[in-house]
């Protein structure tokens, strides 16, 4: 999903190289931008999802050596989320149909999402990511509708179910 993701990159892309020395904030999204931009450089489904994986891990890692504020857990989540979104969407290009791999990576991709709180973020972020959550749920549940609910999933938000 290309869900809004100038905001969130706009000001990544700006910058080429990373240096250990960057703001929190901006190693997470650069490690996202290499993800969402990936499909953007002519890179095939296999290595789309292979360059969201390693996104996901690099974000993963900056989050395990640094304590996060609440915006960054926020953009933390947001990465993660639209990093296993285009996964699971190409995947499901590959399988030609929805899967349940392809559910599975949305349903990570919830899970973050679910983790907000956007009175956390700057008010241009937290729109974004208010509407990123609205976006995100009718795809989970036409998920849920047809592979069931996994264990310990996050509930949709009151009202969508």
């Amino acid at each position: 999903m290309r869900l809004l993701l100038p905001l969130f990159l706009a000001f990544a892309a700006t910058a080429s190289a990373m240096a250990q020395e960057q703001p929190v904030s901006t190693r997470i999204l650069l490690a996202g931008n290499s993800c969402t931009t990936a499909g953007d450089k002519g890179a095939g489904n296999q290595e789309v999802i292979g360059a969201c994986y390693q996104a996901a891990s690099t974000i993963q890692a900056i989050r395990d050596a640094n304590t996060l504020n609440p915006h960054e857990m926020n953009l933390y989540h947001v990465m993660l989320s639209l990093a296993h979104t285009t996964i699971g969407s190409r995947m499901g290009a590959i399988d030609g149909a929805r899967t349940k791999r392809t559910c599975d990576e949305l349903e990570i991709s919830w899970a973050n999402l679910s983790k907000l709180v956007p009175g956390n973020s700057p008010p241009d972020y937290a729109s974004d990511m208010f509407t990123l959550q609205q976006q995100a749920v009718q795809p989970v549940k036409l998920c849920r509708s047809e592979f069931g609910t996994p264990a310990g999933a996050p509930r949709l938000p009151p009202g969508t179910e």
